[in-house]
């Protein structure tokens, strides 16, 4: 049993290891994310999905990127819920910037609308984790949703955290390529319009001798 669990330790820190690798390389942030569930429900057993914070006007609801073990159904069951207090595990978290843990989510009233999808799905335990920013923004959540009605272990929390730290890192390294992106095309629209006004200087410059050589050839004759 220990060595079973050693090397599940170890391909843990290896599947971690290759997420970090593939933020460092500059792969697509949906990639990322991809991978991040994907690592999160084998290393919980447990249906996995990482959902960022969408902003629609005066409202702001979580939007599921990434998932491991949701179908279809279910994921249309869990997407776009609103950030808010009592909006479910994942609003009420996003809300709160804390942890919420359901044992049972047939038993809460904010999931009165999603009861019956719930039982259909057979979603009964949930945790939806806060994603931050390093500046303390919240990104989105990490939500584990379990068959049975009971709340996750500590190991399975201690990976919800461990996903929400590489989540954070790869939406920092995204946004960092973006404001770097933006900058280099800042720039080189700066040079094109120094270089429009450059030339238009050297145009007005050659017509104005021109126009000095010919009043010159004028007044000799």
């Amino acid at each position: 049993l220990l060595r079973a669990r050693t090397r599940a330790g170890d391909e843990s820190r290896d599947a971690r290891t290759r997420v970090l690798h593939m933020i460092a390389a500059g792969r697509p942030l949906i990639e990322v994310l991809e991978s991040v569930a994907q690592l999160l429900g084998r290393q919980t057993g447990l249906r996995a999905a990482v959902a960022l914070v969408e902003h629609d006007g005066r409202r702001s609801v979580l939007r599921i990127i990434a998932a491991s073990g949701l179908s279809v159904d279910a994921l249309a069951a869990v997407d776009g819920i609103e950030v808010g207090e009592g909006a479910g595990c994942s609003g009420t978290a996003a809300a709160r910037g804390t942890t919420v843990v359901a044992s049972d989510v047939r038993t809460l009233s904010s999931w009165r609308d999603r009861r019956d999808a719930a039982r259909l799905l057979a979603i009964r335990g949930c945790a939806s984790m806060p994603i931050f920013a390093a500046a303390g923004e919240i990104l989105g959540t990490i939500d584990l949703y379990d068959e049975e009605p009971r709340e996750p272990r500590p190991d399975q929390l201690e990976a919800m955290r461990t996903a929400a730290d590489l989540v954070s890192v790869a939406m920092s390294r995204t946004r960092a390529d973006a404001a770097t992106q933006s900058l280099v095309e800042d720039l080189e629209a700066r040079n094109a319009e120094l270089e429009r006004a450059r030339a238009e200087a050297d145009d007005a410059r050659r017509r104005a001798e021109a126009a000095a050589r010919v009043k010159s050839e004028f007044l000799a004759n």
